[in-house]
């Protein structure tokens, strides 16, 4: 709430929700419990509330709650918007006021200044290249490093495998995580319409990956053709950074319901 800064959190683990704007619902995505989307403020009845929780935002949330005495910053896209805010930042974490500063490629900039960085989180390694996780190495060189993925690119995987680096392995899911089903079929436009349907009938989205540039707009076309009641976009690399940041916005705030796109989805994204 812009009026009193109240924030919805979680009864049963104090972690901030994330807003589903399709079903109009706020979910934990730490224990999955999900409520109703008040109208207004709980607590002074404002009804201008802003709804957010998505990206370095869920992640912000959820380390105030693991680490509730520590002072904690975020700087991506969103926080760069307000100039003297993210001068703020700069300035406390340059001072060392900031203990856990959470952000995107941003943090590599050159007006970005360490005190005394200790540990540094790379989440999602394979999408980070070496080039920045070595300038962040020489920024601190005693710096720690811990990296997180599904995917460990090779020369992560075989420093880890020759003992250069110590690996450890999360082999148990989330809780209330379900297991992916995979199909292979003979392409059938009904079997993908059905399956779409269900998917939005359920609140979700999707992703429909079609990696040709040429003929994705096409691709498109049929889909809407066929599901006009979804919001049907589409995203790949020869689209401008301003085209791919609105449209990225506008799938996280779940304005879009399917989005035709090429394998850009792996890529570049916060």
């Amino acid at each position: 709430c812009h009026q009193c800064g109240y924030t919805a959190s979680c009864d049963n683990c104090s972690v901030t929700y994330t807003y589903h704007r399709k079903v109009n619902k706020l979910v934990c995505h730490h224990c999955n419990t999900m409520i109703d989307a008040p109208s207004k403020c709980p607590e002074c009845g404002n009804p201008e509330i802003r709804y957010g929780g998505y990206g370095t935002e869920r992640v912000e949330a959820v380390t105030r709650a693991v680490f509730p005495k520590a002072m904690v910053a975020r700087m991506d896209s969103d926080t760069m918007t307000n100039t003297e805010s993210y001068r703020k930042v700069l300035d406390a974490f340059r001072a060392g006021h900031i203990d856990i500063l959470i952000g995107t490629h941003r943090i590599l900039s050159k007006d970005v200044e360490f005190k005394d960085l200790g540990l540094l989180i790379v989440d999602e390694e394979q999408r980070f290249g070496v080039a920045q996780k070595e300038k962040l190495k020489q920024m601190a060189p005693n710096v720690d490093v811990l990296t997180l993925t599904a995917t460990p690119i090779p020369r992560t995987l075989n420093m880890a495998m020759g003992g250069i680096r110590d690996i450890s392995l999360l082999e148990e899911p989330p809780v209330n995580r379900q297991a992916v089903q995979t199909y292979v079929l003979e392409n059938d436009d009904l079997i993908i319409y059905d399956a779409i349907r269900r998917e939005l009938r359920r609140g979700g989205q999707v992703y429909y990956l079609h990696n040709r540039v040429e003929d994705i707009e096409r691709v498109a076309v049929n889909l809407k053709a066929n599901l006009p009641d979804a919001s049907i976009a589409v995203a790949h690399g020869k689209m401008s950074e301003e085209e791919l940041s609105d449209i990225w916005r506008r799938v996280m705030e779940q304005e879009i319901d399917v989005l035709v796109c090429t394998t850009i989805i792996e890529t570049g994204v916060d």
